[in-house]
Protein backbone atom coordinates (compact mmCIF):
# COMPACT_ATOMS: atom_id res chain seq x y z
CA UNK A 1 0.00 0.00 0.00
CA UNK A 2 2.72 2.27 0.75
CA UNK A 3 4.72 1.46 -2.58
CA UNK A 4 1.29 2.25 -4.13
CA UNK A 5 1.34 6.08 -2.76
CA UNK A 6 4.97 6.57 -3.36
CA UNK A 7 4.37 5.29 -7.25
CA UNK A 8 1.06 7.48 -7.21
CA UNK A 9 3.32 10.70 -6.55
CA UNK A 10 5.87 9.17 -8.73
CA UNK A 11 3.99 9.49 -11.24
CA UNK A 12 1.93 12.64 -10.25
CA UNK A 13 5.28 14.16 -10.39
CA UNK A 14 6.92 13.02 -13.11
CA UNK A 15 3.90 13.47 -15.72
CA UNK A 16 4.37 15.92 -18.68
CA UNK A 17 2.31 19.11 -18.72
CA UNK A 18 0.56 20.98 -15.56
CA UNK A 19 -2.54 19.29 -16.47
CA UNK A 20 -1.93 15.68 -16.31
CA UNK A 21 0.12 16.02 -13.13
CA UNK A 22 -3.13 17.70 -11.22
CA UNK A 23 -4.86 15.15 -12.77
CA UNK A 24 -2.57 12.58 -11.09
CA UNK A 25 -2.07 13.96 -7.85
CA UNK A 26 -5.76 14.40 -7.47
CA UNK A 27 -6.48 10.67 -8.63
CA UNK A 28 -4.15 9.76 -5.99
CA UNK A 29 -5.72 12.29 -3.24
CA UNK A 30 -9.04 10.68 -3.56
CA UNK A 31 -8.05 6.85 -3.51
CA UNK A 32 -6.29 7.91 -0.58
CA UNK A 33 -9.10 9.32 0.86
CA UNK A 34 -11.38 6.53 0.09
CA UNK A 35 -8.87 4.27 1.42
CA UNK A 36 -9.08 5.97 4.84
CA UNK A 37 -12.55 6.48 5.23
CA UNK A 38 -12.86 2.65 4.40
CA UNK A 39 -10.53 2.23 7.35
CA UNK A 40 -12.78 4.42 9.68
CA UNK A 41 -14.96 2.29 8.95
CA UNK A 42 -13.80 -0.68 10.00
CA UNK A 43 -12.13 0.67 13.03
CA UNK A 44 -15.71 1.34 14.49
CA UNK A 45 -16.19 -2.44 14.82
CA UNK A 46 -12.65 -3.27 15.33
CA UNK A 47 -11.74 -4.44 18.80
CA UNK A 48 -9.08 -3.13 20.66
CA UNK A 49 -5.92 -4.73 19.25
CA UNK A 50 -7.37 -4.58 15.23
CA UNK A 51 -8.23 -0.19 16.28
CA UNK A 52 -4.29 -0.18 17.61
CA UNK A 53 -3.55 -1.54 14.10
CA UNK A 54 -5.75 0.78 12.12
CA UNK A 55 -4.70 3.78 14.29
CA UNK A 56 -0.91 2.84 13.16
CA UNK A 57 -1.75 2.55 9.18
CA UNK A 58 -3.56 6.17 9.68
CA UNK A 59 -1.20 7.52 11.43
CA UNK A 60 1.16 6.87 7.91
CA UNK A 61 -1.29 7.76 5.74
CA UNK A 62 -2.03 11.24 7.19
CA UNK A 63 0.92 13.32 6.25
CA UNK A 64 0.71 11.59 2.95
CA UNK A 65 -2.72 12.80 2.58
CA UNK A 66 -1.38 15.96 3.55
CA UNK A 67 1.22 15.96 1.05
CA UNK A 68 -0.94 15.52 -1.45
CA UNK A 69 -3.34 18.34 -0.37
CA UNK A 70 -0.50 20.66 -0.78
CA UNK A 71 0.41 19.04 -4.13
CA UNK A 72 -2.80 19.51 -5.42
CA UNK A 73 -2.95 23.08 -4.07
CA UNK A 74 0.49 23.93 -5.66
CA UNK A 75 -0.50 22.64 -8.95
CA UNK A 76 -4.14 24.25 -9.22
CA UNK A 77 -2.46 27.52 -8.12
CA UNK A 78 0.30 27.13 -11.37
CA UNK A 79 -2.67 26.08 -13.75
CA UNK A 80 -4.45 29.11 -13.26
Amino acid sequence: EDEDDKDAIKGAMGARGKFKKLDLAVKALKDLETEMKSLARKYSAADETEKEKIKSILRVKTPKKKELEQLVAKLEKDAI
